[in-house]
């Protein structure tokens, strides 16, 4: 256990390395709990699509135009007039589905 007090020259109090070591001790449990977290808002925002789409008729996102354009990006195309109109690339919808869960779990 690292335990290291010391006198701040400016301030003049004690501060310990211990809420530091703490911090890192718990750090592979807060990433799994926001990894969870991350993935269960993600897919119950997916369920809430699917049930507004059949019990109301309400289209929800395709997520293979967000594919379509981040595959287009490596090419440096941004913008697009209209991205159903750009040319489709290899799994567009694979990339869409995962940049999906992956932006609902960093958020």
């Amino acid at each position: 256990m690292l335990r290291c007090t010391a006198r701040c020259p400016f301030i003049g109090y004690r501060w310990s390395v211990r809420p530091f070591v703490v911090l890192l001790e718990r750090m592979p449990a807060m990433i799994l709990h926001a990894l969870f977290v991350g993935i269960a808002a993600t897919a119950a925002m997916d369920f809430v699509a699917v049930i507004q789409r059949r019990c109301f008729g309400i289209q929800g996102l395709d997520y293979a135009m967000v594919g379509r354009w981040i595959g287009h990006l490596p090419k440096g195309q941004c913008v697009h007039h209209s991205i159903g109109a750009s040319a489709g690339i290899k799994c567009e919808r694979q990339i869409g589905w995962l940049a999906h869960y992956l932006i609902g779990i960093a958020f």
